[in-house]
């Protein structure tokens, strides 16, 4: 199996400029297929990253991840550096969602090679769909369902659950698969060989908060930005984020959370915000 590079200017500069031709070709023959989406992949020298260490695996400082679109941090709500330097490859990848559900609304992308996360929270609104690719075995999702079938054995305190808890849910195939889960939920990645990809597609809290020029790059790069109409005592109950796709689509299970009470309010899709940018 090929290898995905991790390297330094100029060979990484190399790299990420045919991943971003690829990718452009890609998307001028409406090739948004699995087997394309591998090899950009594959070439865009997916960085390395340092944060959220309680997340990896034993004896790692860094895994290799990168968000796309939209990031919130210390009140700064702008897009990632990132989807400035791989604009094709970033616009590949949201088709890749689109196309599978053109319903589903959201700002931001995480992608993951060879990522074995421990169990841990989001704080996504709505749910999130992930896809998992590339050649390996094992690395099932495990996701937190109080009827689930499966048993997680807690190292570390996670949300509400104390070190040595079990907590209940399913280990879900994620392999060229989507999957819709609720990621306030305690989720998992089962041990993996080979190599894993997996895409992750959520909106950020704070997205409501962005600047009109940040909506706008959100959407020319291919996200589907909520718009938010308005947040007071009178507006109705939230919409979800993900509507109900075309297709039979395995969906975690999910229950009442405090996630469920904070949802955007009145949705609309990328069209409608870029005509309110516009005005």
């Amino acid at each position: 199996a090929h290898q995905p590079v991790v390297s330094h200017c100029p060979a990484m500069a190399r790299s990420r400029q045919r991943a971003e031709s690829l990718a452009r070709s890609a998307l001028q023959h409406h090739n948004v297929e699995e087997q394309v989406i591998g090899e950009v992949l594959r070439l865009c020298c997916i960085p390395l990253s340092t944060t959220r260490r309680k997340l990896m695996p034993a004896g790692k400082k860094s895994v290799q991840k990168v968000v796309l679109g939209l990031y919130s941090h210390g009140g700064t709500v702008e897009i990632t550096g990132f989807t400035k330097k791989c604009p094709w490859t970033t616009k590949l990848l949201t088709a890749f969602v689109q196309k599978a559900h053109p319903q589903f609304f959201f700002t931001s992308l995480q992608v993951n090679v060879n990522n074995k996360c421990a169990p841990h929270t989001d704080r996504n609104l709505s749910t999130s769909f992930i896809y998992g690719l590339g050649n390996y075995t094992g690395g099932e999702l495990f996701v937190e369902d109080p009827n689930g079938a499966d048993r997680l054995l807690l190292s570390k305190a996670v949300s509400g659950y104390p070190k040595g808890a079990e907590v209940r849910g399913d280990y879900l195939n994620i392999k060229s698969k989507w999957l819709e889960f609720d990621g306030g939920k305690v989720h998992a990645v089962k041990p993996f060989k080979g190599i894993r990809f997996s895409l992750v597609y959520y909106t950020c809290p704070e997205y409501a908060q962005a600047s009109p020029r940040v909506r706008m790059a959100c959407c020319e790069s291919g996200f589907k930005y909520p718009l938010l109409q308005q947040l007071d005592d009178r507006s109705r109950d939230a919409t979800a984020t993900s509507a109900a796709s075309t297709g039979a689509v395995p969906k975690a299970k999910t229950g009442a959370s405090k996630r469920d009470r904070r949802r955007p309010r009145g949705l609309a899709d990328s069209d409608s915000i870029q005509k309110a940018v516009k005005k």
